[in-house]
């Protein structure tokens, strides 16, 4: 649910920036009870569970070049495409 709010509010809280911190505050605070309770019932059956405390993030990735875009159709067929569009939609 709270990843539904941020998300649909363009993953900022452009309309209610006070609200999108409290939701993340909340997550975040969900998910600390998550790692809590996994590592009680861990040490419970003798499995040591290391808590992750300072995640590395992965680099950004390299922009995407225009008209290099995994899944797009090649610039020639799109072009045609359009033109055909276009003359269907003169007629």
């Amino acid at each position: 649910m709270r990843w539904d709010f941020i998300g649909a509010s363009n993953s900022t809280g452009a309309h209610s920036p006070t609200e999108a911190l409290r939701v993340l505050g909340q997550a975040i605070d969900l998910a600390r009870d998550g790692q809590a309770r996994s590592k009680t019932v861990a040490d419970e059956y003798g499995i040591d569970l290391v808590l992750t405390v300072e995640p590395e993030l992965p680099a950004a990735p390299a922009p995407i070049e225009p008209g290099n875009i995994v899944g797009s159709p090649p610039p020639a067929i799109t072009q045609a495409a359009d033109k055909a569009v276009q003359a269907l939609l003169e007629k």
